[in-house]
């Protein structure tokens, strides 16, 4: 049985490009992609625990030891989750014979997990520390963030900063006023999308400060400069970087739309990507953003 390397944590802001990121990532055999374990609605997909807030805080949990436990075992591939309520019984069962077996397979040869969630961006200090995570954290312009809010009208409820006084504590002492502001007076998209983006990068910056062992990348510069930068972020990480996983690259940054409102991997335009903001924001609007 091959040893298992320390795995990878890819995160950042929401609409950020984390998912195109860890799919291009994982393209290696050796790597096994992970979806959102702190997702509030998905969680149990990855993981055996189920969270209270959008963007939890571990610190703020009073059974962060059982998140942890749970955590390890989606890392040694050792999580099965319950199969959808719909299947027949003969799907439900085949379906949990054929993961425990890809999980067989993962373990037997070392493979890598790559854990691709956003949601996690405030727990990665712990993260990173408690299982010794490479981490990658994707940032976006504050435009094309906001811009991106605003198309898929992705109200936040800044009622899971507020209930998390750790979090607080830890990273908005400063603007606890404005927050519980926004906590109990809904605010238009665009108002929502600048203090979530000033929030979040907020404690970004402090990680850039904290943690220069860290992998920083701008979507946009990962989006226009795809090969060579992609090539050294593989060689950052150590994994194995190919002419297949070139052309896939290629591929996944032409031909396709600018971006989705879900998850769901697919390939990018480069101009759209770096330019719809422009379609979306009015002039009154991105004068605001910035």
């Amino acid at each position: 049985m091959t040893s298992q390397r320390k795995g990878i944590l890819v995160t950042g802001t929401h609409r950020s490009g984390t998912t195109w990121m860890g799919k291009i990532l994982s393209l290696p055999e050796e790597v096994v992609y992970v979806q959102e374990p702190f997702n509030l609605e998905t969680s149990t997909n990855s993981i055996d625990y189920r969270f209270r807030h959008w963007f939890p805080h571990v610190e703020d949990l009073p059974d962060r030891e059982r998140l942890f436990e749970a955590m390890e075992r989606t890392l040694r591939f050792a999580y099965v989750p319950r199969p959808p309520a719909h299947l027949s019984r003969y799907r439900a069962a085949r379906r949990v014979v054929r993961m425990h077996l890809e999980n067989a397979v993962h373990r037997m040869r070392g493979r890598t997990p790559l854990v691709k969630d956003p949601l996690a961006l405030f727990s990665a200090e712990e993260l990173a520390a408690r299982f010794s995570f490479d981490v990658v954290c994707m940032i976006r312009h504050p435009l094309a963030f906001c811009s991106s809010l605003k198309r898929w009208d992705w109200k936040f409820p800044f009622a899971h900063f507020v209930e998390q006084p750790r979090l607080m504590d830890t990273f908005f002492t400063d603007d606890a006023d404005v927050i519980r502001d926004y906590a109990g007076d809904e605010k238009p998209i665009v108002q929502q999308a600048v203090l979530l983006w000033n929030l979040f990068h907020k404690v970004i910056r402090r990680y850039e400060s904290d943690h220069p062992e860290w992998h920083f990348r701008r979507h946009v510069d990962m989006v226009l400069d795809p090969v060579d930068r992609f090539r050294a972020l593989y060689d950052d990480l150590e994994l194995p970087f190919g002419q297949e996983i070139e052309e896939h690259l290629r591929e996944s940054v032409s031909g396709g739309k600018g971006e989705t409102n879900t998850d769901v991997y697919g390939a990018r335009d480069a101009a759209a990507v770096t330019q719809t903001w422009k379609k979306r924001l009015t002039p009154e609007e991105a004068d605001y953003i910035l």
